[in-house]
C-alpha cells in the first residue's frame, strides 16, 4: 500500500473504514473484560471450574500490570473480587480484592522467546483481503 499514490490512499481509507465496522472481537480486543462506566470498574469473565463454557464474573478497579506492548506476549493482572459493587467504585467505596486474575495471551505456534512483529502485517493483509471480498459481493 503506497499512500503517495491515489490508489494507495484509497486503500488506506478503505482499511480505516473497514476497521471502524469491525466488532471488538474482530479487532482482537478481549471481550471477556468489560469496563462498566456506571460502576467505574472492570467486569472480567473467568471460566467456571465446573463448566468451562460458562463464565463467573469478577470485578476490579485495579490493573496492577497493564498489557502496554503491541507485539509479543502480553499479560494483565487485576486485583479482583466476585462480589459485584453496589455503587460507584471510589476511595470511599473501594473493591476489596480477594483474588489476583492473570490474563495473558501469546501467539500460538511460535517460540516462546520470540516476538512476532510480522503477525501484525499478516493480520492487516488478511483484513484487506476480507474487505476486498466483501466489496465484490
Amino acid at each position: 500500500m503506497n499512500v503517495v499514490e491515489a490508489s494507495g490512499r484509497r486503500e488506506f481509507i478503505r482499511l480505516l473504514v473497514g476497521w471502524s465496522l469491525c466488532t471488538r472481537g474482530q479487532l482482537g480486543f478481549d471481550e471477556t473484560t468489560v469496563w462498566h462506566q456506571n460502576l467505574k470498574c472492570y467486569e472480567i469473565g473467568v471460566p467456571s471450574k465446573d463448566d468451562p463454557e460458562k463464565s463467573v464474573p469478577y470485578y476490579s478497579a485495579d490493573v496492577i500490570i497493564p498489557a502496554s506492548r503491541l507485539f509479543g506476549r502480553h499479560c494483565r493482572c487485576f486485583l479482583a473480587t466476585d462480589t459485584k459493587p453496589t455503587g460507584l467504585v471510589s476511595e470511599e467505596n473501594p473493591i476489596v480484592p480477594t483474588v489476583v486474575i492473570k490474563d495473558s495471551w501469546t501467539f500460538y505456534g511460535k517460540d516462546a522467546g520470540k516476538e512476532d512483529e510480522t503477525s501484525l502485517t499478516a493480520g492487516v493483509e488478511e483484513l484487506r483481503r476480507q474487505l476486498r471480498k466483501q466489496n465484490r459481493q
